[in-house]
């Protein structure tokens, strides 16, 4: 399933200005209700991407923008209809791998509210954190 996207810069801007933020040390994540007159979709969310040529080259840069499009699908249904969300990668996302990229998306996305309460969690978010993983190593 394609998810929708956010393509304008205002679109970006509106999550940058008006949007809540929450972090970790790979992504920034912004989410903001989409309003009414643009929601394309009122049964799904859209999703905005920024990844910039600081954290690498080309290659790089999409593989990043596929790690996180792909994590966000497989948590799809746990996501509230109404936002618009924002996701800017830093440096070290150019070095997670899907399982972890997808555990510090949704930690991050539940600390904005921007998860379902009402729907249980699927195993990623429910097994353990990415630090203890780095701590049994």
């Amino acid at each position: 399933m394609k998810l929708p996207t956010l393509k304008n810069r205002w679109e970006f801007q509106r999550a940058y200005d008006q949007g809540r933020k929450a972090w970790n040390r790979a992504f920034v994540v912004y989410a903001l209700p989409t309003p009414e007159s643009v929601r394309p979709n009122p049964q799904h969310w859209r999703l905005g991407l920024t990844v910039t040529k600081k954290i690498g080259n080309s290659v790089v840069r999409n593989r990043i923008k596929r790690i996180v499009r792909e994590a966000l699908r497989l948590e799809a249904d746990q996501m509230r209809n109404d936002l618009d969300i924002v996701v800017i990668a830093r440096n070290p996302a150019a070095d997670l791998s899907m399982w972890e990229a997808q555990t510090m998306l949704m930690k991050t996305l539940d600390r904005l509210g921007a998860l379902r309460t009402d729907v249980a969690p699927t195993s990623a978010t429910s097994t353990q954190t990415v630090d203890q993983t780095h701590a049994s190593k």
